[in-house]
């Protein structure tokens, strides 16, 4: 038997269990670069979209939203150049929410520039794009800037936050997980309320929409059982996605079907970003320690075949309040665990490493390689190579005049660090 108590326990854990904010964090991410795709394939045609003078005039938007709803449009000139201010606000944020700088700030103001471009022209408008904004309303109130962002290098960098995760309530995420799974449940119920749907012929007549066609679908998609295999598989994917990706052992096997179905979709139907939008919300239902678990074996592996298992020894001044601060976030970078990080103070370390130069240590980081010691900005442009954030600025940093430029801007930062 259930008692009060109990139910009251579990709600508390649901929602207020403390957990990993890696799992919502990768999901602002995608978020962010998603809007950016978004914007990125709206703007050859954004004021045909949502001019004063497109296919849908102001007037004609309020009329089809039923009113100017939350609408940044109404408290600016009724121009263009309003369109334009919007539309570039809305992708900065999405560049700033990707990266995670002032997250919260950055869902706040994708938000309401998604949702006052949506209200410009609501025929436009997909199921996708309504769980994106809805996505995007509880990233405000979430701790998706607790991880992978710009934000936990600050806090690390001033000495506000340690190397772990910090374990919060997740309760925005919950909010998340739920609502897609009601997105799923809703499009079963209406479905099985559909005698094609349950006769298994929906998926013959949704596959002839001749203006959603992307790539044409397989032959064998055409005989009637493969008809009725793929409406039925449809219905069980979506029923699962709103019930049973509840259950622990089959959410894994849930999320997948999901991917497939969402994969069959987006290659027959030419409906943009829709696969991405629901798909990147999977991430949300992934355990924190699963995610950690299979990029460990991806880290092993990639090791394994570059033959780089041994970690690289990296040395710094653990005396210094900035050197240590400035390792931390050195470690945030190193993804791929090819360093391993010595207080050259220690005692164990200056047994273990009897070529250490202390005086150098002094000025410069150290990093002991294969080939002998460097230090300083030489240290650093080794490091970043293999960092994956820094693989397209490690070409920059070879260039002849980097070497003198980063050694004067090392040696200044090293000169202050006290």
């Amino acid at each position: 038997m259930i008692s009060i108590s109990g139910i009251k326990g579990a709600w508390n854990r649901f929602f207020f269990e403390p957990e990993s904010p890696l799992p919502v964090a990768i999901y602002r991410c995608l978020t962010g670069l998603i809007m950016l795709a978004n914007n990125l394939l709206v703007y050859p045609d954004l004021f045909n979209f949502y001019g004063q003078r497109g296919i849908v005039t102001p007037s004609t938007a309020v009329n089809l939203s039923g009113g100017t709803g939350l609408n940044l449009f109404q408290f600016l000139p009724k121009s263009d150049g309003s369109l334009i201010f919007i539309f570039a606000l809305s992708s900065l944020a999405a560049f700033t929410l990707a990266i995670g700088l002032w997250s919260r700030i950055s869902a706040l103001v994708v938000f309401l520039t998604f949702v006052s471009i949506d209200h410009r022209n609501p025929i436009l408008l997909n199921s996708g794009d309504s769980f994106l904004r809805i996505g995007l309303f509880f990233l405000i109130f979430s701790n998706a800037g607790d991880a992978f962002s710009v934000d936990r290098l600050i806090r690390l960098a001033r000495g506000k936050e340690f190397g772990t995760l910090p374990m919060k309530a997740q309760w925005a995420m919950r909010l998340i997980q739920l609502q897609l799974a009601f997105v799923y449940l809703y499009a079963f119920a209406w479905k099985a309320m559909g005698p094609m749907w349950l006769a298994g012929t929906a998926v013959y007549y949704t596959a002839r929409l001749q203006e959603f066609w992307r790539f044409p679908v397989p032959y064998i998609f055409e005989h009637m059982w493969t008809i009725k295999l793929w409406a039925w598989s449809t219905l069980v994917i979506e029923f699962s996605l709103g019930v049973l990706i509840w259950v622990k052992e089959l959410r894994y096997v849930v999320l997948l079907g999901g991917v497939l179905l969402h994969a069959g979709i987006d290659y027959s139907m030419n409906i943009p970003l829709f696969g991405f939008i629901m798909v990147s919300a999977y991430i949300t239902f992934v355990d924190a320690r699963d995610l950690h678990l299979g990029w460990e074996r991806v880290v092993n592996g990639f090791k394994a075949r570059s033959g780089k298992l041994a970690p690289v020894p990296v040395f710094y001044d653990g005396k210094c309040s900035f050197c240590v601060r400035s390792i931390r976030i050195v470690k945030s970078f190193d993804v791929l665990h090819r360093f391993v990080y010595h207080d050259m103070h220690s005692p164990k370390v200056q047994a273990e490493y009897k070529d250490l130069d202390l005086n150098r240590g002094l000025k410069e980081m150290l990093v002991k390689t294969n080939k002998g010691w460097l230090g300083g900005f030489s240290a650093f442009r080794y490091m970043a190579g293999s960092f994956p954030l820094f693989w397209l600025l490690v070409p920059f940093l070879h260039l002849p005049f980097m070497r003198t430029a980063g050694d004067k801007v090392y040696n200044r930062i090293a000169e202050r660090r006290y």
